[in-house]
């Protein structure tokens, strides 16, 4: 593609597309949303009512429980069938997956139905950036994790395309070549802009020569570098994580990680919705202030 200049990625976290996307109204007959059957249902936990639990667009930017995202429960979520010699997933253990998470931390105060929760999907409304950019430039509807689980093991796949070997996060270094390697081989230049400490770091190779040192920046220089038409040939932004400040940098994070968008359940009660699928009046106090809206605005910026 010789007249692209320059290729920027940015890498949020842990958001699946029915949950983000899936009620989008786009134009396209094409696009694969969930908001065009009933169909899309889990089974409750036994005992529970209603005995399925259906997909609704009620979902707030914030929850009382992280889903869990290990390997193990991913597979847990995708209920996979056999069917002859192959396993089909079913998507049929959300529900009692999150169910299982919400118990497993002690989450007893949300009543007998917390796995629930987890079939709700944001209304366009509140993620109104990612919702314009979806509908006005291409989104892809199938693009599939590289990996069923935690984010390292995805990341490192974006950086290596391997996960060497991990399905969760494995905190240790990884020496596996990586397009910034391949990019310097072939003479062209790569930056990585940060927030606060960024997983690119697990990759020694692209910081242990002074050389490279001058690749690495402060994702607030990115703006600068636009301006400044400083930009290189691929410019990877990785967001603030909320795991470790450099250098005195207390910004709050805008990853849109679910544990990253937690209150605790009465909190939560007293906002959810009441008035039907788009009823946010007593939800405006989360979605004014939340990492949820800082990674939305975080989008924008880098627009």
């Amino acid at each position: 593609m010789p007249t692209v200049d320059h290729l920027i990625v940015l890498v949020l976290e842990n958001r699946s597309f029915d949950h983000m996307l899936g009620f989008l109204q786009h134009p396209d007959p094409k696009f694969d949303g969930v908001a065009v059957s009933s169909a899309f249902s889990n089974p409750n936990v036994p005992g529970a009512t209603p005995g399925t639990v259906t997909v609704s667009d009620d979902a707030l930017p914030v929850l009382p429980v992280g889903p869990a995202h290990s390997h193990d429960e991913v597979m847990r979520q995708l209920a996979a069938r056999r069917h002859g010699r192959k396993l089909q997933p079913t998507n049929q253990g959300f529900v009692h997956s999150y169910d299982r998470t919400c118990r497993k931390t002690g989450a007893t105060d949300m009543g007998d139905n917390p796995g629930a929760l987890i079939m709700r999907c944001q209304p366009p409304s509140s993620i109104p950036v990612l919702s314009t950019l979806a509908r006005e430039f291409a989104v892809c509807t199938r693009w599939f994790c590289s990996v069923p689980g935690e984010t390292w093991p995805n990341r490192n796949f974006m950086h290596a395309a391997t996960s060497d070997g991990e399905t969760d996060i494995s905190y240790r270094f990884f020496f596996d070549h990586t397009i910034f390697e391949v990019l310097s081989d072939h003479g062209k230049t790569w930056h990585v802009y940060h927030g606060d400490t960024p997983q690119t770091w697990a990759f020694p190779a692209l910081w242990d020569l002074e050389a490279r040192h001058a690749s690495w920046y402060p994702l607030a220089d990115f703006a600068e570098h636009v301006a400044q038409d400083r930009l290189p040939h691929y410019s990877f932004l990785e967001p603030n994580h909320g795991v470790v400040p450099l250098l005195g940098d207390e910004e709050a994070s805008n990853s849109q990680h679910p544990e990253n968008n937690t209150v605790e359940w009465a909190r939560y009660d007293q906002s959810a919705p009441t008035g039907g699928p788009t009823d946010f009046r007593r939800a405006t106090d989360f979605r004014r202030a939340t990492d949820f809206r800082r990674a939305e605005t975080l989008i924008a910026h880098v627009y």
